[in-house]
């Protein structure tokens, strides 16, 4: 499969249905794996799909698998926590793709997990720190080495506003960030775009619904450094003088100004 035509695991794992299409795909164990040698270390094939219901696991895919030493047993893969102790070998996504590039990254080091800046990232299986993130996604801005504890620090600035700090690899093989494909990053740009257009278009009440929205400087933007990064639309109008029709947005940048 080309990478073109390849859709996200995430997307995926979002639909009960295409979960269960996954029955028959080959999988390995994946970065939040911590079943020991369950599976001998080999692969395994999906045979069955459900939910979890205990504590801590609601709305996380159960993802039974037969391994090739005969045993069978349950994983889990998406939910709130986006776990994913199984990575499927069969037309491997976007997500898998990038897991693969983190992990390689990380163990590299050096100038290869600095190379991870710009890249955009949404919380991963081991996120601990609330709602920061505003359930959204953020860029990575710096990577440093915490020598004591042997995993990395990466800090991201989230599209809602605010910088933090998360830990990536280490012996614990943390993953409070998941990387997001470039490809689905254009995507969902292009989708918002197309979606803003339409909103545009109509006018009147429709350009109202977008006040409380969040924004950041688009592709024709000409202002300098008027954003300070991310802002709220604070108020519409349709009129812009001489500017060919063009709609107004009134924004409340993140450090107070308009």
């Amino acid at each position: 499969m080309a990478m073109a035509d390849q859709e996200p695991l995430s997307s995926i794992l979002e639909d009960k249905e295409r979960v269960k299409a996954l029955v028959g795909k080959r999988v390995k164990r994946g970065p939040t794996w911590k079943w020991g040698d369950q599976d001998h270390g080999g692969e395994g094939t999906i045979s069955n799909t459900g939910e979890w219901g205990e504590d801590g696991t609601h709305g996380t895919h159960k993802i039974e698998v037969t391994w090739a030493h005969g045993n069978k047993n349950a994983y889990r893969m998406g939910g709130s926590r986006n776990y994913r102790d199984l990575v499927i070998i069969d037309d491997i996504g976007l997500d898998d793709e990038m897991e693969k590039m983190l992990a390689s990254a990380l163990s590299e080091g050096g100038e290869e997990v600095q190379k991870l800046v710009g890249y955009k990232v949404k919380r991963g299986p081991t996120w601990a720190t609330g709602d920061e993130d505003g359930r959204g996604e953020g860029t990575i801005t710096a990577v440093q080495k915490r020598w004591l504890s042997s995993n990395h620090t990466f800090n991201v600035t989230w599209d809602i506003g605010g910088d933090f700090s998360y830990r990536m690899g280490g012996k614990r093989n943390f993953r409070d960030l998941l990387l997001i494909h470039p490809l689905e990053v254009k995507k969902a740009d292009e989708k918002k775009a197309q979606h803003l257009a339409a909103i545009v278009s109509k006018g009147g009440d429709e350009l109202k619904t977008l006040v409380g929205k969040k924004v950041k400087k688009g592709p024709s933007w000409i202002w300098g450094d008027q954003d300070k990064g991310h802002g709220t639309i604070i108020s519409t109008d349709k009129k812009w003088g001489g500017s060919n029709g063009a709609s107004m947005f009134v924004v409340r940048w993140i450090d107070g100004s308009t």
